[in-house]
């Protein structure tokens, strides 16, 4: 099977609102500072300005970090607040006073300068802050990362297209879709597949929904995802979380064929009080 050629390390769905007394800095940084990862990726919903603490987190611990815009982060700009559509919120053009304010907030890429981060374009318009691709090269061609807040949607016209559009552009032999945005009590981390018809060849995507940071009020987990990109194309999961005094990890397998891979997340003493 080969070594991995991308390690990731993915936070979604903190909701920093919901949390308190606890502190979910303190959390993430336990675990950023004994995770060796090439990426550090934020897939949103951070309660807005929070990003930016979650961002030092990474600048402290010499990550490349990107962290794109969920719905609940998009206070104070004219994208519009929780309700937007998907379509509408990831095609919708960004202002530059909504960059620039987002970026003073934490969203966008950091201390990447050497990596290969991409903004993806959908209809001619970079979706910056709200989704990123990188691409990767392994012995069974090149392999697309796409990170956004929202799930794809394999039957919707608009989603399709951008991912035809997407492989396209870059050249890729298999395309995953890393996501966050749903709160379930048993989530299941998805490994839905469709192959997709391009010039007579049949390209697989991979639809991976991770479980969030904080599910609610009252209930909340605190898991980040280490996601490696292996040398033969598969995707390797594994959960790392904070419990007691140590870091621990949860390691899910392969996710390379159709079908979901129930997940069993431990639950205790996760979080660090402030």
């Amino acid at each position: 099977m080969g070594g991995s050629v991308i390690d990731i390390l993915v936070l979604t769905d903190t909701h920093y609102e919901y949390l308190r007394p606890f502190s979910p800095r303190k959390t993430i940084n336990m675990i950023l500072s004994e995770t060796d990862a090439d990426l550090f990726v934020n897939l949103g919903d951070n309660s807005g300005k929070y990003a930016l603490r979650i961002k030092d987190l990474a600048m402290d611990n010499s990550f490349p970090y990107l962290s794109v815009l969920g719905n609940h982060d998009v206070e104070g700009l004219s994208l519009d607040l929780i309700t937007s559509r998907v379509n509408s919120f990831l095609s919708k053009e960004m202002s530059t006073q909504d960059r620039r304010i987002a970026r003073k907030y934490g969203y966008g890429v950091f201390n990447t300068e050497n990596t290969i981060f991409r903004p993806v374009v959908i209809d001619e318009k970079p979706s910056d802050l709200r989704m990123y691709i990188s691409c990767v090269e392994t012995s069974e061609g090149r392999v697309g990362i796409i990170y956004r807040h929202f799930p794809f949607f394999f039957n919707r016209g608009k989603e399709n297209e951008m991912a035809i559009k997407t492989i396209h552009d870059y050249g890729l032999e298999s395309l995953y879709i890393l996501s966050g945005h749903l709160h379930k009590s048993s989530l299941q981390i998805e490994g839905q597949q469709k192959n997709i018809s391009i010039e007579n060849k049949q390209i697989p995507i991979f639809n991976v929904i991770l479980p969030p940071f904080t599910r609610s009020e009252e209930e909340f987990y605190a898991g980040l995802y280490l996601v490696s990109i292996l040398d033969d194309g598969s995707l390797k999961l594994v959960e790392r979380y904070y419990k007691g005094t140590s870091v621990r990890n949860h390691s899910f397998g392969d996710v390379v064929t159709p079908g979901s891979l129930e997940q069993e997340i431990v639950k205790g003493e996760l979080l660090v009080r402030a």
